[in-house]
């Protein structure tokens, strides 16, 4: 996991749940986290995938937030001593545009069926009720984060709480607190695997990867997923954003919306929302 996307994982782990001459899975994780719902899905493949073969853990640089959540459910994790893990928290936010549209004399108007129905919009802000809501579903989302960590760790929650929080710890710290279970990079994963899981210990080690380009990854994680192949052309054009002039930032936007939108599909309605507010 590092910048693939959760239904290239839990497609590639159903594939691995149905491959007979698979006896072990070793999960590398390099990833800051995401969605929650995305968190969700690859947790419960690896729940699904582990009750018919192990699958373990090794952490590369970062295995935090989304990145731990899918590692707590693995047989056994490995981190190297400086990896960045934990950050067992819950983060949401939105770009609000409010103050961005009213400095530059920007008018957009819009009918609601109810109080809540802006709660996602970029043109204001979050209003004391949609607050209530959003914290509700945070407590909610944190909670199950909470219950998934305790049970993957065999941790009693009120030690998972004083680990949480948001806050990170390095991979040797996370091991001394038991957060992962031993000091080692992916070398050491394999070699366990083989021992543990296969009757020679000398099992052939198939590597499978997906992983996509910073700009790609980039695009996706605005909701914009990319059709096919696109070329250095498009990316430059898409960066020389950089250098128009920052006086006129409404048609910088539009100018990046105008070259993205050629090579993107809208994948959602926060990505259609952004683009809808500059089409015209």
């Amino acid at each position: 996991m590092n910048s693939t996307g959760d239904l290239d994982i839990t497609k590639a782990l159903r594939e691995l749940k149905d491959d007979d001459a698979v006896k072990c899975v070793i999960l590398r994780i390099d990833s800051p986290g995401g969605s929650p719902i995305a968190s969700e899905a690859v947790y419960n493949e690896i729940i699904s995938l582990d009750q018919i073969k192990p699958v373990i853990c090794s952490m590369g640089n970062l295995a935090a937030s989304g990145g731990y959540y899918v590692a707590a459910p693995c047989r056994k994790i490995y981190a190297s001593p400086t990896t960045i893990t934990g950050s067992i928290g819950v983060l949401f936010g939105k770009l609000d545009l409010s103050n961005f549209l009213e400095t530059y004399g920007l008018n957009v108007e819009h009918v609601e069926t109810g109080q809540y129905a802006n709660i996602l919009s970029m043109l204001t802000s979050f209003s004391s009720h949609q607050r209530e809501i959003l914290e509700h579903y945070i407590d909610h989302t944190y909670n199950r984060f909470l219950a998934i960590v305790s049970k993957g760790r065999s941790l009693p929650e009120a030690d998972t709480r004083k680990l949480a929080g948001g806050r990170i710890w390095t991979g040797e710290q996370a091991y001394n607190l038991g957060l992962v279970d031993s000091l080692g990079g992916l070398r050491c994963a394999v070699e366990f695997a083989q021992t543990e899981y296969t009757e020679k210990g000398d099992a052939l080690v198939e590597v499978w990867s997906n992983k996509k380009s910073g700009f790609e990854a980039l695009l996706k994680g605005v909701g914009l997923v990319t059709e096919g192949n696109y070329t250095e052309n498009y990316i430059s054009n898409a960066t020389s954003l950089l250098n128009i002039s920052s006086s006129n930032p409404v048609d910088s936007i539009k100018y990046l919306y105008n070259d993205i939108s050629s090579i993107c599909t809208v994948h959602d309605d926060w990505a259609e929302q952004w683009l809808n507010l500059w089409i015209d």
